[in-house]
């Protein structure tokens, strides 16, 4: 294969039960949006360790990913054409920026869902795996766990594991910076980086609460129309300026797609992985 393609760390997810969401109980914190708290079953999934860097991206720039029709979807392709070019030249001035090229190993937290979907389907068309943004449940169980913990390492807050308000960096750090020693800050996965640092796309449409069968229909939730706030899109984990009160494992919020934040990519295709963490394709 000619093409060159990032070396995603992965993190096997495998089936079990989960909790999602809160019960209100005593804790005045608890958001409705995290209610009502049930529980579901995954089958075995991977996720990639950390959310997708600079430098992983700067591949799908450079690889032509903005002008490349079939990765992008319908609206994703009526949105990048009424940005005039616009969103394609800062793509790649950021990623030719001089600073950017010493921040190659930090979270990519400048695309909007249509940028994120469009980096999914090329990487699955480049690799031959199939990969795609998590869903709510993915996302949850891969910083959760399988018990109803509030923050991936456990329920102390400790702003020393991951890159909060209280953490008072109040900018972007490399990924890997919260995993080892007291600083580690990872899931019972080894999934980093899901608290803080930088809010996280969703595939999943906004809904008011966690329960499925209170969602709206996402039989098409790829192609839609991104003015209409039904569509907006999940975000989870938060990010360097969010209170550790407010980036738990099942806080969540909605954007309109065409905002920016960061994101991490799925694939069910876990057979090939070996281990905990794999680097995959090799």
């Amino acid at each position: 294969m000619d093409k060159k393609l990032p070396n995603i760390y992965w993190c096997l997810i495998p089936n079990s039960k989960h909790y999602m969401g809160n019960n209100t109980g005593d804790n005045s914190t608890v958001r409705e949006s995290e209610t009502p708290q049930y529980t579901c079953e995954l089958p075995d999934f991977a996720i990639s360790r950390y959310p997708i860097t600079n430098g992983q991206f700067k591949l799908f720039v450079e690889d032509e990913g903005y002008s490349t029709e079939d990765y992008w979807s319908d609206t994703g392709k009526a949105w990048l054409q009424s940005q005039k070019d616009r969103r394609r030249a800062t793509a790649e001035s950021i990623v030719k920026d001089e600073e950017t090229k010493k921040r190659l190993n930090f979270p990519c937290d400048f695309v909007t869902w249509y940028e994120s979907m469009a980096f999914c389907r090329w990487f699955t068309e480049t690799s031959g795996y199939e990969v795609s943004l998590p869903t709510e449940e993915q996302w949850e169980k891969s910083a959760r766990g399988n018990d109803t913990r509030i923050w991936p390492w456990s329920n102390d807050p400790d702003s020393n594991r991951c890159n909060v308000l209280e953490s008072n960096l109040h900018q972007l750090c490399a990924v890997g910076t919260y995993v080892t020693g007291t600083l580690d800050g990872c899931s019972i996965f080894g999934v980093a980086d899901m608290i803080g640092q930088c809010y996280e796309w969703c595939i999943t449409l906004w809904h008011i609460d966690y329960h499925p069968r209170n969602r709206p229909d996402e039989s098409n939730h790829i192609d839609n129309r991104f003015e209409d706030f039904r569509y907006h899109r999940i975000l989870r984990g938060g990010n360097y300026l969010t209170a550790l009160s407010d980036a738990t494992c099942s806080s969540r919020t909605a954007a309109d797609p065409r905002e920016t934040a960061g994101f991490r990519i799925v694939t069910m295709n876990t057979k090939i992985l070996k281990g905990l963490n794999a680097v995959f394709p090799k």
